[in-house]
């Protein structure tokens, strides 16, 4: 680590188990203190589940528009508005990548929506797969930040980078290039260096970043560059 990063070790405690129709939950998303709403992945249900802190489900609301090609992560802006992440890319040839724009499902009083559709691109990917050396465009972590949406990819590369990149797109539905802003050095092995979630702290900013073997935070950023921020790690 370098002389901006700590190191903590915390111990996890298990809230409940989910409930059955959550065979693969993918992406998270916490309405209040007792609320939780999550998605499956790849190939599952074009659906979100509410379920409380004993597993119990309590709603099912369906994205009538849309399928759920390799939903990955959930995200929410200043509790008003949700998007859904379709851009998971685990082979790196996807060229239909789109992010899924919804009320907050507590707002909702019927069981479907129609999803407002942000298409894009990735300003640096012009081969479908790339050479096994660049496959570093699979996304499967995303957050809402100052009206934008903040996407980091999941290295794929072989020889392993460790690598992830951040892409940034506009909330609005219509069709884009992502641009890529950053990239930050997360890990050596696969364990300790894929990001495959992503959560923010609207009110105090801290983003958190997770791996298979920890969280990463970001803290104390000028404006939205987070990786030039206090990064903390917990095992």
């Amino acid at each position: 680590p370098g002389n901006n990063q700590n190191q903590v070790s915390v111990s996890l405690r298990t809230i409940c188990s989910l409930p059955g129709e959550l065979i693969e939950s993918s992406g998270i998303g916490i309405e209040g203190s007792n609320r939780i709403w999550s998605h499956e992945d790849s190939g599952n249900a074009n659906e979100i589940y509410c379920f409380d802190t004993t597993g119990i489900l309590l709603r099912t609301i369906t994205i009538s528009n849309v399928e759920n090609n390799d939903w990955e992560d959930l995200a929410t802006d200043n509790e008003e508005t949700w998007y859904i992440c379709d851009a998971g890319n685990n082979n790196n040839t996807r060229t239909d990548l789109a992010l899924y724009k919804i009320p907050d499902p507590e707002t909702m009083s019927g069981d479907q929506v129609i999803a407002g559709i942000i298409n894009f691109t990735l300003e640096d990917q012009t081969e479908f797969p790339p050479p096994s050396s660049d496959r570093n465009y699979d996304i499967e972590a995303m957050v809402w930040h100052d009206d934008s949406l903040f996407m980091f990819t999941k290295d794929r590369s072989n020889p392993f980078t460790g690598i992830t990149k951040m892409y940034v797109l506009p909330d609005t539905p219509g069709t884009f290039i992502a641009r890529l802003a950053d990239s930050f050095f997360v890990g050596n092995t696969t364990e300790s260096g894929r990001i495959t979630s992503a959560d923010i702290n609207h009110h105090t900013g801290e983003l958190m970043l997770l791996t298979n073997t920890g969280l990463v935070s970001f803290t104390n950023y000028p404006g939205n560059r987070f990786f030039d921020g206090e990064v903390t790690e917990y095992n």
